[in-house]
């Protein structure tokens, strides 16, 4: 049924754009460790956010986390 595959979709998949909310202490490689199981990623939410600084992020922040496209 239609409500069988809405329960289906993994909506935290990498596949989709989310929203992340920046903590106290988070850095962009933690953002990109927990969102893609890799730090090394951190690039690609710096640039799909426009932020020319890694370090450009405070608490409260909203980050988009963009799908990974192979």
């Amino acid at each position: 049924t239609l409500a069988d595959q809405i329960k289906e979709i993994n909506f935290q998949s990498s596949d989709h754009t989310r929203l992340h909310l920046v903590t106290e202490g988070e850095t962009l490689p933690l953002i990109a460790q927990d969102a893609f199981g890799d730090a090394r990623l951190w690039r690609v939410i710096a640039e799909h956010n426009n932020l020319a600084d890694a370090r450009d992020i405070a608490p409260g922040m909203r980050l988009e986390l963009p799908p990974l496209v192979s």
